[in-house]
């Protein structure tokens, strides 16, 4: 079994996620889904293309409020600091985590 050396602890989600590459001008967006939250980052899943360093800019979905007085999301300014391929045939999807550098809690 391997050493775990991760310091902080990782909260299981299952949000959806729109992740804007800021390198591209226009900015170009991809939709996927958050795997994790650890403390300073996030972990997500897409269908993309992403290389380690790369500024991103992330859209977080919250569950709607229960009393229907809006929606909140969380905006995100991260740097992707690990890709690695996942899926059946290694071949299908990205999973990348990202340090946060800024958030912003924005009600919809």
């Amino acid at each position: 079994m391997p050493l775990e050396r991760r310091n902080a602890r990782r909260y299981s989600l299952s949000l959806p996620v729109e992740i804007g590459l800021t390198t591209k001008h226009p900015m170009v967006w991809y939709r996927g889904v958050v795997r994790d939250v650890p403390s300073q980052g996030v972990c997500f899943i897409f269908d993309g293309n992403l290389t380690v360093g790369v500024p991103l800019h992330l859209k977080i979905g919250l569950p709607s409020d229960p009393t229907g007085v809006g929606s909140v999301r969380i905006e995100v300014l991260a740097t992707a600091i690990r890709i690695a391929k996942c899926g059946e045939d290694k071949d299908e999807h990205v999973e990348a985590a990202a340090t946060i550098k800024r958030y912003d809690i924005v009600r919809t």
